[in-house]
């Protein structure tokens, strides 16, 4: 099989495909978090109070700290969603919940 030419070094798309990367990450991340500036104004006009409103990002964060949860940086079985899901319970033993070795 011939390999398709692109036109492009090999070093191009790898940017490419990095400022894609960071393009996407800054969009995402800015969409989750700019909830919190539309807060007042959700409130008003639905007629809720700030904990109503406020409890679907925390519905939110959960649900994605949970869809996280499937592994850690080790490749372990409940990395860091649960550490989201669980408020930080798990790295109370220090050292990403593994304890201390010494």
């Amino acid at each position: 099989m011939k390999p398709v030419k692109t036109g492009m070094k090999p070093v191009h798309i790898a940017l490419n495909v990095l400022a894609l990367c960071f393009a996407l990450s800054v969009l995402g991340r800015g969409l989750g978090e700019s909830f919190t500036v539309f807060l007042l104004p959700i409130s008003q006009s639905f007629g809720w109070d700030r904990a109503e409103v406020i409890s679907i990002y925390s519905l939110a964060a959960l649900a994605g700290g949970l869809a996280n949860a499937s592994e850690d940086e080790t490749g372990g079985v409940a990395g860091g969603g649960a550490r989201v899901a669980g408020g930080g319970v798990r790295d109370a033993g220090g050292a990403g919940g593994r304890g201390f070795r010494g």
